[in-house]
């Protein structure tokens, strides 16, 4: 079989003819809610009607780049050309993610960042300068680090990992499989994996509201950051290797046990859906990250402060605090419900049930028809539930954002998937795909779109004929 390069042509020449006119799509329903999609990512078909027959992502095989078309029938991926051109071989990677809500915010490979470099044998300094892999272009360092050395750049995740069902049909997600530390991710022997829109249209900034819903796989997961899909710096070197609070508004998915020692104890291996606010990622209101409350500014003394007068941190290097506002309450063991948990512990514990193989999450900043400000009773909502049933979505936390350097977001409107906002390329997690829009939707609406989601028929599979 001959295959083609396929060029900006291809992007043009879609037919629309035989469109299904009665297909819906979650943008569709957003729209209908006066919550339009700014930001649509899709491996597996189209989020709207007008999306039929257009492209969901490009690929290589190393030799030619090729598109995976959403049906126009029926909107799922049309995958038999990929599974020709990638022959069975796990060479075939993901170089852009399109983006359906028309405003071209497209996912492309990221760039490098400061957690992308590799320790010398020794430990000390760090050994960016390696040998380039093929193809590879070789990059400045993040200007905000003082190892002025290249960085290396992500990869595309493989195209025929993460291979399910549709509807009936295969389809394949993203899989991220940035299991390594950063050593090994530099050497190319495990490269990280990881994407950003730079660029973007219509992304919610500063304190705007903006909801967020992702489709994930539950089952995988790691401890490390970051898997995230969401609102992010404009690029590494923005964000720097410890990033600014308040500059991120993401969904993450993950257990932070190695990465965080915020929740490890009290959570185990238990992983669950967070918003990454950059600088800490978040359950809810009550998980203080000691970092990002020390060096907020303005209180940068609040650590001597807390400390003359009688009050002292138990594990201040695994941002930790054994404390809490009324100085009595420890928040890890309150009660006989883990405390991370919230008020809200059965639909915590739903997120991980066994017959759970795709999961909905929604992060929303705001609500719907109020403003946001500092002070407002809820600024953050996290909603989760099995992506297969139309009615599984709950609340997990509504509430304030953790104080005080979160009360007010100052987002900057890029995207990332698979990656923290500083290109942190450590996390572990599988992507079918994501939506936003620029404003708080209503539980209707959520549950609108949750339904969608679920008709649209997602189902393991693990073999295919290729």
């Amino acid at each position: 079989m001959r295959f083609v390069s396929c060029s900006l042509i291809c992007l043009a020449a879609v037919s629309t003819a035989s469109a299904n006119p009665y297909y819906e799509g979650p943008c569709d329903i957003l729209r209908a809610a006066g919550n339009p999609c700014v930001a649509a990512h899709s491996m597996t078909r189209a989020l709207a009607l007008d999306w039929l027959g257009k492209p969901l992502y490009k690929f290589s095989n190393g030799t030619w780049t090729f598109l995976v078309r959403a049906s126009a029938s029926d909107g799922r991926a049309e995958v038999t050309e990929q599974h020709e051109a990638c022959g069975g071989q796990n060479t075939c990677e993901v170089v852009r993610i399109y983006d359906q809500s028309g405003k071209l915010n497209d996912l492309q490979v990221a760039e490098p960042g400061p957690d992308n470099c590799c320790a010398t044998p020794d430990g000390g300094g760090a050994q960016c300068n390696l040998p380039l892999l093929p193809g590879e272009v070789q990059t400045s360092a993040d200007e905000n680090d003082d190892r002025d050395l290249p960085r290396r750049r992500a990869r595309g995740v493989d195209a025929m990992q993460a291979s399910v069902s549709l509807g009936g049909r295969p389809v394949h997600g993203a899989w991220f499989n940035n299991s390594g530390p950063p050593d090994i991710a530099c050497s190319g022997v495990n490269p990280w994996f990881g994407y950003r829109a730079k660029g973007t249209t219509g992304v919610a900034l500063g304190n705007e509201p903006e909801t967020i819903f992702m489709v994930i796989d539950p089952k995988h997961y790691n401890g490390q950051c970051c898997f995230d899909y969401g609102n992010a710096e404009i690029d590494a070197g923005w964000a720097g290797s410890g990033g600014v609070p308040g500059t991120m508004n993401a969904l993450q998915w993950g257990t932070f046990d190695k990465s965080d020692g915020l929740w490890a104890k009290e959570r185990g291996a238990v992983p669950t859906l967070a918003a990454d606010l950059e600088a800490g990622s978040y359950i809810n209101g009550a998980n203080l990250n000691s970092t990002a409350y020390i060096n907020y500014p303005g209180r940068e003394n609040f650590r001597a402060e807390w400390e003359k007068n009688g009050n002292f941190f138990t594990n201040p290097l695994q941002n930790k605090l054994d404390w809490w506002p009324d100085h009595n309450l420890n928040p890890w063991t309150a009660g006989s419900v883990p405390a991370w948990k919230g008020e809200n512990a059965a639909a915590v514990d739903a997120l991980t049930a066994p017959g759970v193989q795709f999961l909905t999450g929604v992060l929303k900043h705001g609500v719907a028809g109020v403003e946001d400000d500092v002070n407002s009773t809820v600024q953050m909502t996290l909603r989760g539930g099995d992506a297969t049933n139309a009615t599984a979505l709950q609340t997990l936390y509504a509430g304030k954002r953790p104080e005080p350097g979160y009360w007010k977001l100052q987002k900057a409107g890029a995207i990332v998937l698979g990656m923290g906002g500083n290109s942190a390329g450590k996390g572990a997690g599988t992507f079918y795909e994501g939506f936003m829009t620029r404003s708080a939707t209503s539980e209707e609406t959520d549950a609108k779109v949750q339904a969608n989601i679920a008709n649209a028929g997602y189902a393991a599979r693990s073999v295919f004929e290729v």
